[in-house]
């Protein structure tokens, strides 16, 4: 028996056009619901050096189940690997400065300019992670812990995000939303 083939179009995904964050910190330390009402003013955008925002998965592991120091399995469970991003935020203003790191009180001038004393010791924020592409596309991670280290990157001193995505706590989210063109296959 012969199946029609589907005729179906599409477009790749070929560039991050911008990335939001929702800090749980800053918002009652509450994931928030995704659902139509969310807003974007719970979001707050982020410059990224092009090209430095990278998502990618964990290869899959596979253990083998076996009895009796027999080497013929009787089945293998999979695990999946762990979901990260990162991104580079070529930024050192302050206002910048102060979603990522801890300020203290110290303060300083220094030829004209006025400095901030930010506390750099393994700084962790709790966060959703919105990542929209130049096709229309939008990935969402309702919870997601991320690192935050300084750093040197084409010649410009800049935060180092490095993030991983964890399972949800609020039962009204799943661990990941992708908000794309509905797949429509036409069979003729």
């Amino acid at each position: 028996m012969a199946f029609p083939a589907n005729k179906t179009t599409g477009k790749a995904v070929a560039d991050i056009k911008a990335l939001f964050f929702y800090k749980f910190s800053d918002n009652s330390n509450a994931e928030p619901v995704i659902s139509s009402s969310l807003t974007s003013s719970n979001w707050f955008p982020v410059i990224t050096l092009r090209g430095t925002v990278n998502v990618d998965q964990d290869d899959v592991s596979t253990e083998k189940i076996n009895i009796d120091q027999s080497n013929m399995p009787i089945g293998i469970t999979t695990e999946p690997g762990d979901f990260n991003f990162e991104a580079v935020l070529p930024s050192l203003a302050s206002a910048d400065l102060a979603k990522w790191l801890t300020p203290s009180n110290a303060a300083i001038n220094f030829e004209g300019k006025q400095g901030y004393g930010y506390d750099l010791d393994g700084q962790v924020i709790e966060c959703s992670t919105l990542i929209q592409t130049r096709t229309g596309d939008t990935l969402i991670f309702p919870h997601c812990m991320v690192s935050v280290v300084m750093n040197k990157e084409d010649k410009v001193f800049s935060l180092r995000l490095t993030g991983q995505v964890l399972g949800h706590t609020n039962d009204s989210n799943k661990d990941i939303y992708i908000l794309a063109d509905p797949y429509v296959a036409n069979p003729g």
